[in-house]
C-alpha cells in the first residue's frame, strides 16, 4: 500500500444519497450548484439581455481595473526586487529613486483610475441589482424542477437547457411589454418566465405531476411566509399514538375517526385552539358544512371562517376534515396566486412540433404511460416531414450496442430519422448513446455525402426507468406520451385509427358490423377509464392497448359476416384470451366476463339500444344515427369511421359520471381522496429533508415521536408464551396453533419495533451511528408512515399513529386470549395469517364428524347481531371486526343496499363462520343472479399477493350480482384511515 495513494470520484447526481456508512469513511465535497450562485449567473444573462450598452461598458471597466490592478501590482514587485538586489545606501542607489518616483507616478494615477472605474461599478451593480428579483425567481424555479427528479428519475432537466429558456423568455416578455414602467415590464417578464418554464416542464410530466408543478411554483414563489407548523401539517396531518389522551368523538355518526384525529391534533396548534369544542358545540352548522358537495365555496361555521383568514389555515382545515376537497382548493389557489396560470395551461405540444425543433445530435425521448405505443403517430409525422425518406424502426432489447451504431450509421448516410423503441429493455446498451449520435454524427464520410444531413434526427421511447441514463435524459428533448382521459377522446382517437370496409354483402351486414365495433369502442374505453377508480376500477392495473381492440375488430369482422353470429364464442374468446390474456386476477376476470356480456350480445342489433342507460337523461351515450340519404348502394355498404367523429364529438359528454362504469358517486369521491394524498406524499419525496423546519427541530420532532411511543405505553407488552404452551398442551384444539404461530410473530414484531425505536432515539442523541435501516425509519416516521420493517408480520397502508393504535389492539386480543380462554366473537383483522384460522375451523369440525378430507368442508356465512352472538356456537365461531366498501349492508333485512353519501366503507355485523359438509360439485359463480359473491381482502390493495381471503354470499336485493361487481364492492379487514376498536362497534 502506498501512502501517497489518493482515490477521487465524481458523480453526475444533482443530489446523490449515501449511507451513514459510507460517508462516515469518505470525505465529501459538494459541488452542486447553489441557489444564490444560479441566481447570479441569470443576473448577468438578464444583465446582458437588457442593457447591452451598461453590460459592454461594465465589461470593458472590469478588465480596465483588473489590468491596473495587476499593474500596480507589477510595479510593487519590481521595487521589492530592486531593495533586495540593492546593495548600497538606499539613497545612493539612483536606479532605485528613480524607479520609486516613477512608480509613484504610476501608483497614483491606477489608484485613481480604480477609484473611478470601481465608482461606475457600483452604478453598473446598482442597475444590475434592479432585475434580482426577475432572475432571484429564475433559479428557484430551476430548483423546484431540480426537485422533481425524487418523484421520477425520467425527470431531469439539463442546466444549459434552462438558461436558454430563461434568456428567451426575459426577451419575450421584455418585448411584449414596450409602453409602461420598468416595475410592470419588470413583471411581465417574471410571468412570461413562469408561464414558459411551467408549459415546457409539463411536456415532459405525466398528467398526475402537473398540479403539483403548479403549486410548487406557488408555493416557492408567493406563499414564502407560511408557518412552518402549520405547512407540517398540512403535509402530515395529525398523529395520534394513544386514544386516551384524545377527547371523544361526539359526531362519530357523520365523522369519520381519521377526520377527529386530525381535529384534535390542530387543537394543539395556537392558530385552530378550540376547533374541537367548536364541533362538539356547534355540531349541527359543522354537519351541514361537512356534508356539501363543495365546502370550500361555503363559509366555515361560528368565528371560524374570520380565523381562517388566510391561504394556509384554510388548506389545512379542509385537509383535516375533507381531504377529497383538497386538489380543488390548491386548484383555486394557485388561479388566485398565479393569474397567469390559465394561460400557461395549453394544449400538449405534438411530436410534429417538437421534431421541427429538434436538432440531429439531440435526441426526442417519449416517455410512455401504460399502454402506449407511439410509433403510429411518429411514423405519420416521418412520412409527411421526412416524405419519401423511410423511417429506421429499431426494438432494443439486451446488450445491442452493435445494433444502435449500424442503425446511426445508417440513419446518416440514407438523411432519415431513425427511431429506437422500448429503450428501457437497453439501459445498459443506451449508457453513452448521446456520445454516440455527436461521434457518429462528426464523423460522417463527407466523400459519399458531400452535405450534411438535412433530416437526420433520433428518437426513443422508453417506459420510466430507475437507472435510466441521466446525461441522456439531459441532453435530449423530452415528452410524455399517455393514454387520452375520457370516453369522448379514447372513442375519436380509436375510431380515427381503424380502417375503412367495403367488403360487405348487404347493408344490413355493414350496419351490424358499425354496431358491433361501435360497442366494442365503448368496450374497451370502458376498461382503461376505470383504471381511475383504482382499487375499486381493477385490482391489477393492466394496459389494454390497440392490438388487443384491432384482434377484436378482425374477430368481429369475421363473425357477423356468418349466417348466425355466436356471441357466445366472442363472449368466451373476449374473455379468456383477446382482452383476457392480460388479466391474472381472478375478480378482474369476473368483472371483464360481466363486460363483454352486455357489450357482445343480440341487443346492440336493436335500433334503440345503448351502451349504458343513466338515470339523468340529459347526459346520453347513443349510437350515431348516420345520414345514408343520397348514397348509393355501393356506399352505403361501405364502413368508414370518419363519419362517426363528428357525432360522438358533439353528443357524448366531457366528463363521464361514475355511473357510466356502474360505480356509485363515493367512488369519484374516494378517487378524490387518492389524488390527494398522491399530492401531499409527493411535496413531502420533494421537500428537501431539512427544509421546512430545520435540521434541528425536524430530528427533535421524530426524538420526540420515538420517545413518546417508548414512555406513554404505546408499545404493547410481550404474549405470554407461557401461557400460550400451556394450551397448546392441554386443548389439541387447532385453534391453539393458530394462537401459537400468531403470538410468535407478534412477539417478533414487539421485539423489532421496541429495539427498533431504542436505537433510534440514541442515533438522534449522537450515542450510535445511524445505519441505513435506522435512517429508513427515521424518514418514515417523520413522514407519519410506518416502517417497511415493521411490515413484514402483516401489510398495511395505515398512518403511523392509526397503525401503532392497531397494533396494540391486535396484540390485546391475543393476550386476552391467553389469559381468559378464546373469545367470542373473534376478531378476525387481528391475525396475521386469517386463512389459517379458518382452516383451524374446518379441521376442528372434520375431527368432530370423522372427515377425512377437507376439500369435502365448505364455510357457510350466516349473519348475526352482536347481542345475540354470545358464547360459542356448536360448531365453527363467531367473528367481527370486517368492513364492507363500496356498499352498505342492512343488517335487518341482510342484503346490499346503495352505500350512504361520504360512507366509503361500514363495519358488518357479527358473521357465524359455519363448516357444513359440501352438497355435490361446487357451483359456478353467476353474478347476475340476486347473490354476490363477495371478495374478502386482507387491506385495501387488492392485487397483491395474498391480500385476497375468500369469498362470502350476499343477498343483491332486487339487482343482480353484476351490479356489485362493477362497483368493486369487497370485504375488508383493515381500512386505510378509518379505525375501529376490537371491543367498539359505530
Amino acid at each position: 500500500f502506498n501512502p501517497s495513494f489518493k482515490l477521487y470520484m465524481t458523480t453526475k447526481l444533482s443530489n446523490p444519497h449515501y449511507t451513514p456508512e459510507i460517508s462516515t469513511k469518505v470525505v465529501i465535497i459538494n459541488f452542486a450548484l447553489t441557489e444564490q450562485a444560479l441566481e447570479d449567473q441569470l443576473l448577468d444573462i438578464l444583465f446582458e439581455s437588457e442593457e447591452k450598452d451598461l453590460f459592454k461598458k461594465k465589461e470593458q471597466n472590469a478588465r480596465k481595473i483588473d489590468q491596473n490592478k495587476k499593474l500596480v501590482v507589477q510595479n510593487e514587485n519590481e521595487i521589492l526586487q530592486l531593495l533586495s538586489e540593492s546593495t548600497a545606501s538606499l539613497l545612493d542607489d539612483d536606479n532605485l529613486v528613480n524607479k520609486m518616483s516613477e512608480t509613484k507616478g504610476i501608483y497614483e494615477t491606477n489608484n485613481q483610475e480604480i477609484a473611478s472605474g470601481e465608482q461606475s461599478m457600483k452604478k453598473f451593480e446598482d442597475t444590475r441589482t434592479k432585475y434580482r428579483s426577475c432572475a432571484k425567481e429564475g433559479s428557484i424555479l430551476f430548483f423546484v424542477l431540480d426537485d422533481l427528479s425524487h418523484l421520477d428519475q425520467m425527470y431531469q432537466f439539463s442546466l444549459k437547457s434552462y438558461k436558454e429558456l430563461f434568456k428567451a423568455s426575459i426577451e419575450t416578455g421584455s418585448g411584449a411589454l414596450i409602453l409602461g414602467s420598468f416595475e410592470q415590464k419588470l413583471e411581465k417578464m417574471k410571468d412570461t418566465l413562469r408561464s414558459n418554464v411551467y408549459r415546457k416542464t409539463c411536456d415532459s410530466l405525466f398528467e398526475k405531476h402537473k398540479l403539483l408543478l403548479a403549486f410548487q411554483i406557488c408555493f416557492k414563489l408567493k406563499m414564502t411566509d407560511v408557518d412552518p407548523e402549520l405547512w407540517s401539517f398540512f403535509l402530515k396531518g395529525g398523529i395520534v399514538l394513544n386514544r386516551k389522551e384524545q377527547p371523544q368523538n361526539l359526531n362519530a355518526e357523520w365523522l369519520p375517526s381519521g377526520a377527529w384525529d386530525n381535529v384534535t391534533e390542530l387543537d394543539k396548534i395556537m392558530a385552530f385552539q378550540g376547533i374541537v369544542s367548536s364541533l362538539q358545540l356547534s355540531s349541527r352548522e359543522w354537519s351541514n358544512w361537512y356534508i356539501q358537495p363543495q365546502p370550500e365555496t361555503q363559509n366555515l361555521p361560528s368565528e371560524w371562517d374570520s380565523k381562517c383568514d388566510d391561504n394556509i389555515k384554510r388548506l389545512v382545515l379542509i385537509r383535516s376534515l375533507r381531504p377529497d376537497r383538497v386538489t380543488f382548493v390548491v386548484r383555486d389557489l394557485i388561479k388566485k396566486l398565479w393569474p397567469g396560470y390559465k394561460d400557461a395551461i395549453s394544449k400538449p405540444i405534438s411530436i410534429r412540433e417538437i421534431m421541427l425543433k429538434t436538432k440531429p445530435t439531440r435526441p426526442l425521448l417519449c416517455i410512455l404511460g401504460p399502454g402506449v405505443d407511439p410509433i403510429e403517430g411518429i411514423s405519420t409525422v416521418a412520412k409527411e416531414v421526412v416524405k419519401d425518406k423511410v423511417l429506421l424502426k429499431v426494438s432494443l432489447g439486451q446488450e445491442q450496442a452493435g445494433l444502435i451504431m449500424k442503425a446511426l450509421d445508417e440513419g446518416i448516410k440514407k438523411d432519415t430519422w431513425v427511431y429506437f423503441a422500448n429503450c428501457h429493455y437497453a439501459i445498459n446498451s443506451i449508457q453513452d448513446l448521446h456520445g454516440l449520435i455527436q461521434s457518429r454524427y462528426k464523423k460522417r464520410d463527407k466523400a459519399d455525402k458531400k452535405e450534411e444531413p438535412k433530416n437526420f434526427k433520433v428518437i426513443l421511447s422508453s417506459s420510466p426507468h430507475p437507472k435510466f441514463p441521466i446525461s441522456l435524459l439531459k441532453n435530449c428533448e423530452k415528452i410524455t406520451i399517455e393514454p387520452l382521459t375520457g370516453i369522448k377522446s379514447n372513442m375519436c382517437r380509436l375510431y380515427q385509427s381503424l380502417g375503412t370496409r367495403s367488403d360487405f354483402n348487404t347493408t344490413v351486414e355493414r350496419d351490424n358490423y358499425a354496431r358491433a365495433i361501435f360497442s366494442l369502442t365503448f368496450f374497451h374505453c370502458v376498461l382503461i377509464e376505470r383504471r381511475r377508480f383504482r382499487n375499486l376500477g381493477w385490482n391489477k392495473i393492466y394496459n389494454f392497448n390497440e392490438a388487443d381492440i384491432s384482434a377484436c375488430e378482425n374477430l368481429l369482422h369475421k363473425t357477423l359476416r356468418q349466417s348466425a353470429t355466436d356471441f357466445t364464442t366472442i363472449q368466451e374468446l373476449i374473455t379468456d384470451a383477446l382482452y383476457g390474456g392480460r388479466v391474472t386476477d381472478d375478480n378482474d376476470r369476473e368483472l371483464l366476463r360481466v363486460y363483454t356480456r352486455e357489450f357482445f350480445n343480440e341487443k346492440i342489433f336493436d335500433k334503440d339500444w345503448r351502451p349504458v342507460k343513466l338515470k339523468e337523461d340529459l347526459i346520453k351515450y347513443e349510437y350515431p344515427q348516420e345520414q345514408q340519404a343520397g348514397k348509393s348502394e355501393e356506399e352505403k355498404r361501405k364502413f368508414i369511421p370518419s363519419e362517426f367523429l363528428d357525432p360522438i364529438s358533439l353528443s357524448f359528454p366531457l366528463e363521464d359520471p361514475p355511473e357510466v362504469f356502474g360505480q356509485h358517486l363515493n367512488a369519484e369521491v374516494s378517487t378524490q381522496i387518492d389524488d390527494t394524498n398522491l399530492l401531499l406524499t409527493s411535496i413531502l419525496v420533494m421537500q428537501p429533508k431539512l427544509e421546512a423546519l430545520g435540521m434541528k427541530t425536524e430530528g427533535d420532532e421524530v426524538l420526540k415521536i420515538a420517545e413518546s411511543v417508548l414512555e406513554k405505553d404505546s408499545i404493547p407488552d410481550y404474549i405470554d408464551m407461557e401461557g400460550v404452551r400451556f394450551r397448546v398442551k392441554s386443548d389439541s384444539n387447532p385453534l391453539n396453533y393458530v394462537l401459537n404461530q400468531e403470538a410468535q410473530r407478534y412477539n417478533g414484531l414487539i421485539q423489532v419495533v421496541r429495539t427498533s425505536l431504542i436505537d433510534l432515539t440514541k442515533c438522534l442523541k449522537g450515542e450510535i451511528v445511524m445505519t441505513t435501516q435506522m435512517e429508513e425509519i427515521y424518514l418514515r416516521l417523520y413522514e407519519n408512515r410506518v416502517p417497511q420493517s415493521w411490515t413484514k408480520a402483516y401489510p398495511s397502508i395505515k398512518p403511523f399513529g392509526t397503525w401503532l393504535r392497531d397494533f396494540k389492539d391486535r396484540v390485546t386480543f391475543f393476550s386476552s386470549w391467553v389469559k381468559q380462554g378464546a373469545p367470542s366473537p373473534f376478531f378476525l383483522p387481528a391475525f396475521t395469517n386469517p386463512q389459517a384460522f379458518v382452516t383451524a375451523l374446518l379441521q376442528r369440525y372434520a375431527r368432530k364428524k370423522k372427515i377425512a378430507n377437507l376439500t369435502d368442508i365448505e364455510i357457510q356465512h350466516e349473519f348475526l347481531n352482536e347481542r345475540t352472538a354470545i358464547g360459542h356456537p356448536e360448531d365453527g365461531a363467531y367473528v367481527k371486526g370486517l368492513y364492507i366498501e363500496g356498499a352498505h349492508f342492512d343488517e335487518i333485512r341482510q342484503l346490499l343496499l346503495d352505500p350512504l353519501p361520504m360512507k366509503f366503507a361500514q363495519p358488518m355485523p357479527v358473521i357465524h363462520f359455519k363448516p357444513k359438509n359440501k352438497k355435490g360439485a361446487g357451483k359456478e359463480k353467476d353474478f347476475h343472479s340476486n347473490v354476490y359473491h363477495c371478495p374478502c381482502y386482507y387491506y385495501p390493495v387488492r392485487g397483491e399477493p395474498n391480500s385476497f381471503l375468500f369469498t362470502i354470499a350476499l343477498n343483491c336485493g332486487d339487482k343482480t350480482g353484476a351490479v356489485w361487481l362493477k362497483r368493486g364492492t369487497a370485504i375488508l379487514l383493515s381500512l386505510e384511515q378509518q379505525h375501529l376498536s376490537h371491543n367498539t362497534q359505530t
